[in-house]
């Protein structure tokens, strides 16, 4: 059996950020708006700014129906802003998230003339030409959090927010972009725990709407436990009926929380053959699962075609993961990760140009 992974189990928190891979748009937009500031001193710093205002502009745009919005930038002393409609976004800019804690200006929190409805975490990565979304706080949290607790700083013209607080979740951030024209932001929190409950029948069909877009039609791993199962997904034994093979008389013992597997068809590469795509998930403690997928021979064949592919992909495309069966492998598997309820990653099978990819949610 091989198993070759990219990474150890960790966190699946820290693996499935949301990616914006730049292209070479990026950085000639990104040259054209760092030149409008007449700091020398921050050239850099605006720099990234601009390649961090540039892709999360496009990130909005593919997200959200923005054709009949306008979007503006704004550069202030305190950083950008993007203004999508009515809606402003700041952009916390950080070349390496490296800490814990991220530096937020006092001055933007306390004395800003701009009010931001949301402040987005955005880390530049230039080398890798990638930006990734870390995370959002909306106005009212972040003030709070500032005002209401102590925090040490090294300088005091900067609170030091850990990362904790943050939202990690973007569609979260999309919700509260949704309905900042439902609801007056200055009422009512801007949250996607406050927005389930909202009462009126209008902003209820809206939600339902706008949820219904951004979810695709895909397993969600989580609801296993309460038996909720997809069309597809078997369990073992039903599995083994419909393509009998010993092999996957390996993996009945000792099986922890829920198991069900998937027969994948690779056409003509397998010679109309199939492979099973196993899921095993795990819950490690409230939210918390962890998740192993394995690729088996099915019918009557014992091994994996030679140099059949087992991947593991990010949301945002970043392959995590890679495994290849070898020569007589009788089933290959990726490396047990973790991930939060909510979190989304997809495996593909490949031989040679003909690939089938499977999206989940846990």
């Amino acid at each position: 059996m091989s198993n070759i992974s990219t990474y150890d189990s960790v966190d699946f928190r820290l693996l499935i950020p949301e990616v914006i891979y730049l292209e070479s748009e990026h950085f000639d937009c990104a040259e054209e708006i760092y030149l409008r500031s007449n700091n020398e001193d921050k050239q850099w710093e605006n720099y990234l700014n601009s390649l961090a205002c540039v892709a999360f502009k496009d990130w909005v745009e593919e997200k959200l129906s923005t054709h009949s919005l306008s979007i503006d930038l704004k550069i202030t002393e305190d950083g950008y802003y993007l203004s999508v409609g009515k809606f402003n976004y700041f952009l916390i800019v950080v070349e390496h998230l490296l800490d814990e804690v991220v530096n937020i200006s006092k001055n933007l929190i306390n004395a800003s003339t701009i009010k931001a409805n949301s402040y987005v975490l955005v880390e530049v990565l230039e080398e890798e030409e990638e930006v990734v979304i870390k995370g959002f706080l909306n106005h009212d949290n972040l003030y709070d959090y500032c005002n209401q607790i102590t925090l040490q700083s090294s300088n005091n013209d900067y609170y030091q927010v850990p990362l904790s607080i943050f939202d990690s979740e973007p569609n979260h951030l999309l919700l509260c972009h949704q309905f900042a024209e439902i609801v007056a932001f200055s009422t009512v929190e801007l949250s996607a725990i406050e927005f389930s409950e909202i009462q009126t029948t209008t902003e209820k069909k809206e939600k339902k709407t706008f949820m219904s877009e951004i979810d695709e039609k895909i397993p969600k791993l989580s609801q296993w436990f309460k038996n909720m199962f997809d069309e597809g997904w078997l369990t073992i034994d039903k599995l083994t009926k419909v393509e009998t093979n010993l092999a996957f008389n390996t993996i009945r013992k000792s099986v922890q929380g829920v198991r069900r597997g998937k027969l994948i068809d690779l056409e003509i590469q397998l010679g109309k053959n199939t492979v099973a795509l196993l899921v095993n998930i795990v819950e490690v403690n409230e939210n918390k699962f962890s998740i192993l997928v394995q690729l088996h021979p099915t019918g009557k064949k014992k091994h994996l075609p030679h140099n059949l592919q087992l991947r593991m992909f990010a949301k945002g495309g970043k392959v995590l993961q890679e495994v290849q069966a070898r020569i007589q492998d009788n089933y290959i598997q990726l490396k047990p990760f973790k991930g939060e309820a909510g979190k989304r990653f997809s495996i593909e099978v490949a031989l040679g140009d003909v690939s089938v990819k499977e999206n989940f949610e846990i």
